[in-house]
């Protein structure tokens, strides 16, 4: 965790304004031919700015759960796994790579929820694992679309859709929603 914030802080730090704002450290190739979907990486200076964000949320998580004593090696991997999932998701620079990850960090967040949680954590990570779900079930039918659009297949751009159906997904995985009561 704190590698991860140093490495951050100092690539932000060293940012090199000679290439302005197109994405550094990138790294890119074909993932899936005969979909084109490509294994890419890289950070702008927007997402650098997120992922310094994201580190110091996730050391502070650490420092946090210092009195965890259950499973204490689970639970740590667990977190490593969540952070990794959500960097390399402000770092994707292609939307299936960027839903493979944003979807597969369900599986550590819960873990956290279920294994440690609080009194009502079995039903918490209940609600968090129906809601992600959806939203992530929104999310690609977005993606399909927006893949159906560039392609020309179906000859339609629905953006109105598609924004309902990307802007579903962080909404339903978050608290926002008054249908999300963790505490019931």
């Amino acid at each position: 965790m704190l590698l991860s914030i140093a490495l951050a802080a100092g690539r932000l730090f060293n940012w090199s304004p000679q290439f302005g704002i197109s994405p550094q450290l990138q790294q890119n190739f074909l993932w899936f031919p005969d979909l084109n979907v490509h294994y890419h990486v890289g950070v702008d200076a927007f997402s650098m700015v997120i992922i310094l964000v994201l580190s110091g949320i996730c050391l502070l998580s650490v420092l946090a759960s210092y009195g965890v004593n259950v499973q204490v090696k689970g639970y740590y991997v667990a977190l490593l796994m969540l952070e990794g999932c959500i960097l390399g998701a402000a770092a994707s620079r292609d939307l299936f790579l960027f839903y493979l990850l944003s979807t597969l960090s369900l599986f550590p967040a819960f873990m956290l929820v279920g294994v440690w949680g609080g009194d009502r954590r079995r039903p918490a990570a209940m609600k968090l694992a129906l809601f992600w779900i959806v939203g992530s079930a929104a999310f690609l039918g977005a993606c399909i679309l927006i893949d159906m659009a560039t392609r020309g297949v179906g000859g339609f751009a629905h953006g109105t859709l598609n924004f309902g159906l990307i802007a579903s997904d962080p909404r339903l995985k978050t608290a926002l929603n008054p249908a999300n009561a963790w505490n019931n």
